[in-house]
């Protein structure tokens, strides 16, 4: 987390070609997105629209949805991380 505001960003070497057709795997690579961590996934998606996902990672459940007009992740960890004191331990 070095930024001060903790931005990341992240970019391919190579950006893939998506067909627009795809539009959840189109706007995850053409549209900025916020990132929410919760701790219950499918109570912070409610409504939203569904864009991408849920997948599991190692250490969080992932979706990627349309709130409030812009495209949001939503991070629901799984385990607890050293030095991410917020989080419990389970």
């Amino acid at each position: 987390r070095v930024h001060p505001q903790r931005l990341e960003y992240l970019r391919p070497k190579i950006k893939p070609e998506i067909d627009p057709r795809d539009v959840g795997l189109w706007k995850l690579w053409h549209l900025p997105h916020i990132t929410f961590r919760v701790d219950d996934l499918e109570k912070a998606i409610g409504d939203d629209e569904i864009v991408y996902g849920p997948v599991d990672s190692a250490e969080a459940r992932i979706a990627f949805v349309h709130k409030d007009g812009g495209l949001s992740s939503i991070w629901s960890m799984l385990r607890w991380i050293p030095g991410t004191a917020s989080l419990r331990r389970g």
